[in-house]
């Protein structure tokens, strides 16, 4: 008999020993088994004995019968109840059943093993329900444990279970008060029915709101509900879950806040770099102030003669702020702004107060110069709170900087600004340029990015300065220095570097073909129009040296110096362009010779079409053309799509080359026509970028609009996996082109992983199964599988099937015993051109 606590135990009541002890036998290898004679007896045990399995009675037995007997055991504890009776006491025992005091129950004479099923059923169910009953307990407890708001609602918004903290939220504290009540009986009437009108559009869209945040009260929470749904999806009510998240709102607002002044902070230092001229660094400051800072007022203010003068604003009027003296006596009048003003200046500390009847909190700001007093920048902002001692840090250091400015404008201007900067063109110096060249590497070392220097040498410069003067000659260097930096992505990238020599730094490329178009389309061009000086119109050409980081070098002084190398040899070589290394040079100018070889092609009309045919597998005879395009490159030949498609795409000259494509096969289409041939319909294929366009369907009607014999011959193929990146959008242009009379086919099939869901939903004439599927068709019974897949897909979806790529006969065999419609390939014809077809349409039968 098993032992132990873990053991399961039964109870067995039955008034005759003998049947007891063939319970016994029945059942001790697996149960600890209890045995009683009499009822009365075993309700004792019961009190004892909680935690049974399951509970067997006879049904005839003195003083009570079975189900009298488990029915009062039913209250003592929750173990499945099992009644072994003859026939003559079914209506009781039915009874008992309707009743719910017995689980089920065996007829006598009883069969071993139909009494062990029922025995073991029963023990599972009682295994299964006490989990159940644990597991309630558990979440329930779980649900008060934890500080969320938690609650279940039916679909007419009655609470069902609320948690002991959504129970505080409402204002109560026992949880089962709120039970079959709603919201409305505990808040207020507009949050409560905000609440549930959220509730309703849960219920009614079946989407849940997640993490929507709302005030409550002086409160912010963050409540998501989601609906309960039933095994068939429909909502039978509502579960929520609510946080309080004021501290989170409060902290999110001051990280903003510390993010707007770290942004007036670096917008400034930004400025104070780039900035000059004093009255525009003030300027500038006030209106990043207000701009990345969000402040509603920013002026600054100069210390002149005792008083403090604003001399710039932004979110006031400069002529509303009056002077205000710098000191004030002690207790007189005077407005609040000029306190803090007055004592900002005199402690040269920041100082802040709420001014006025605006409400307006106000930080005023010392401008200290060698450690005196010389103005103040003051920010208003609505916010009673809103400078808190590290917002105050930041803006304090924001002041030291433009302090600094001042210092470096009023005493370091002549010193300072020669040494980093080229007086005659405004720009970076060879100094200032290596230091800007020095923290861009470590960005992009650190970012793993590619950056590029570009020195720019002014061709036969000497000879300007020879012939027509210094003075011509410098107007020249400042209108280049002018022409290369509005050419430049950022001006603090562009540097003088010599005496007619210029730098520039490209912080972020992708490749060397990127700097390449860069020169090409940005800088060269600037050497494109004369330059007027001094009443003359000069021509000025120039040379080009590139250096990549990390590629050529790993630190600013190489990179630099790698750079000249490049230009140097550009010099002698008579190149506009050259990179240090010197393969980069044979990949770009070969990219550079095909790209102008193809824009010339597109000029000059140099490609051509070829058709390849489509057949009836069932009786041979020719139902389509496809047009595919060719290249005839002089000196080369023809050349195939795979080898110029992707660079023309690049260039942006797909759609030009598909209008071309359409054109022409409609113009061989006619030429067909107009010698007593019948021409099948021709499918031109439609890429990614040309189906992306916004205007690719109207452009299409407007194509077949102009000419009835397009309409009449055009049909559309789109490749699988274009279809697939953005199938929603694909699904309403089809079918306006169906609407247009086209036959839209999508063509290899099979490998873009379409959603059949979607391809139902697609107005489509026909699916082309991909090459790769039907070659090895003859030999792979796996294809085969797919390819008889699709085809039984396409049949009850009404569509035709084309298969690409039949090479044998083998292939076309068995592709007419899978009822494959037509095919296409080298077996029918390889494309051939439009002549070829010609004599084919010639000798093929007349329909």
């Amino acid at each position: 008999m098993p032992q132990g606590k873990d053991a399961k135990t039964i109870l067995v009541v039955d008034d005759e020993p003998q049947v007891l002890a063939a319970m016994e036998d029945l059942f001790e290898d697996d149960f600890r088994v209890l045995l009683q004679t009499s009822p009365k007896a075993a309700l004792k045990v019961l009190e004892r004995e909680a935690d049974l399995s399951a509970i067997i009675s006879d049904q005839r037995m003195p003083g009570l019968n079975g189900h009298e007997f488990l029915g009062i055991a039913s209250r003592l504890s929750d173990a499945p109840r099992i009644l072994f009776t003859g026939y003559a006491d079914l209506d009781a025992v039915v009874a008992a059943v309707n009743k719910g005091h017995i689980f089920g129950y065996v007829t006598k004479p009883w069969n071993p093993r139909e009494l062990r099923q029922v025995v073991n059923k029963a023990v599972a169910h009682c295994e299964l329900h006490r989990a159940l009953l644990e597991e309630q307990r558990l979440l329930h407890h779980l649900m008060d444990s934890v500080p969320e708001a938690i609650f279940f609602k039916d679909r007419g918004h009655r609470f069902l279970r609320v948690n002991a903290s959504a129970a505080r939220e409402l204002g109560i504290n026992d949880p089962t008060v709120a039970l079959g009540r709603r919201v409305g009986d505990f808040l207020e009437a507009d949050r409560a029915e905000m609440l549930e009108a959220q509730e309703r559009r849960v219920l009614e869209t079946g989407r849940p709101l997640v993490d929507v945040v709302g005030r409550l009260g002086e409160r912010w929470v963050s409540a998501t509900v989601a609906p309960v749904k039933d095994e068939q999806g429909v909502g039978t009510g509502l579960v929520g879950i609510a946080r309080d998240v004021t501290e989170r709102m409060r902290l999110e607002e001051r990280i903003a806040r510390l993010a707007r002044a770290h942004a007036v902070s670096s917008g400034i230092n930004g400025l104070i770099v780039r900035v000059r001229d004093q009255q525009q660094l003030f300027v500038n400051a006030c209106r990043i102030a207000t701009g990345q800072g969000q402040f509603r007022q920013a002026w600054i203010g100069m210390l002149e003669k005792g008083r403090v003068v604003p001399v710039a604003a932004d979110g006031v009027a400069l002529d509303v702020l009056s002077a205000m003296p710098a000191d004030l006596v002690p207790g007189g009048a005077a407005r609040p702004l000029d306190h803090i003003v007055a004592s900002a200046l005199a402690d040269m500390v920041p100082v802040a107060a709420v001014e006025g009847v605006d409400g307006l909190t106000t930080l005023a700001l010392p401008l200290v110069v060698e450690r005196a007093p010389v103005g103040v920048m003051a920010l208003s902002a609505l916010e009673t709170d809103r400078f808190d001692a590290q917002e105050v840090a930041l803006l304090r250091e924001m002041a030291g900087n433009i302090s600094f400015a001042l210092d470096h404008l009023h005493k370091a201007r002549r010193l300072d600004y020669l040494a980093f900067y080229d007086g005659l063109t405004g720009l970076a110096n060879r100094r200032l340029f290596a230091d800007r060249l020095a923290q861009q590497m470590a960005r992009a070392r650190s970012k793993r990015r590619l950056m590029a220097v570009i020195l720019v040498d002014l061709e036969r410069f000497r000879g300007i300065n020879d012939s027509l003067g210094l003075d011509i000659g410098d107007e020249v260097l400042r209108e280049t220095a002018s022409r290369l930096a509005a050419a430049a992505a950022h001006a603090d990238t562009v540097g003088r570097i010599g005496a007619d020599c210029f730098g520039l730094m490209v912080p972020e490329v992708k490749s060397a073909a990127d700097v390449a178009h860069l020169v090409r389309e940005r800088i060269l061009p600037c050497f494109d129009t004369l330059f007027a000086a001094g009443g003359e119109q000069l021509r000025l050409s120039a040379r080009v040296g590139v250096a990549l980081f990390p590629d050529d070098a790993a630190d600013g002084e190489a990179l630099f110096a790698h750079a000249e190398l490049a230009l140097k040899k550009a010099k002698d070589t008579r190149e506009r362009l050259l990179f240090y290394a010197a393969g980069m040079n044979k990949r770009l100018a070969q990219a550079l010779r095909r790209e102008t070889h193809l824009r010339t092609a597109l000029e000059n009309r140099q490609f051509v079409l070829h058709y390849q045919p489509k057949i009836d597998l069932r009786d041979g005879s020719l139902t389509g053309l496809e047009a595919l395009i060719r290249w005839n490159e002089p000196g080369s030949g023809l050349v195939g799509p795979n080898d110029f498609i992707p660079l023309v795409e690049e260039l942006g000259l797909i759609h030009d080359m598909g209008a071309w494509v359409m054109n022409q096969a409609v113009t061989d289409f006619q030429c067909w026509r107009a010698q007593g041939l019948n021409p099948p319909r021709i499918a031109v294929n439609v890429s990614a970028s040309q189906l992306g366009r916004e205007d690719f369907v109207e452009s299409m009607a407007a194509r077949l609009d102009q000419d009835e014999a397009a309409r009449a011959c055009l049909d559309v193929e789109i490749t699988e996996s274009v279809l697939m990146r953005d199938i929603q959008a694909c699904i309403p242009k089809i079918a306006a082109l169906r609407k247009m009379g086209l036959r839209v086919y999508i063509d290899d099939f099979g490998t873009g992983y379409s959603s059949l869901a979607y391809i139902a939903r697609l107005p489509l004439t026909a699916l082309k199964i991909d090459r790769a599927f039907v070659a090895s068709i003859d030999n792979s019974s796996e294809d085969t599988t797919i390819v008889s897949t699709i085809i039984q897909l396409a049949h009850s979806l009404g569509l035709k099937v084309v298969a690409e790529g039949v090479e044998t006969a083998e292939q076309a065999k068995l592709l007419r015993l899978l009822r494959c419609d037509e095919a296409q390939g080298y077996l029918i014809s390889r494309p051939v051109p439009a002549m070829d077809i010609e004599v084919m349409l010639a000798n093929s039968p007349k329909g």
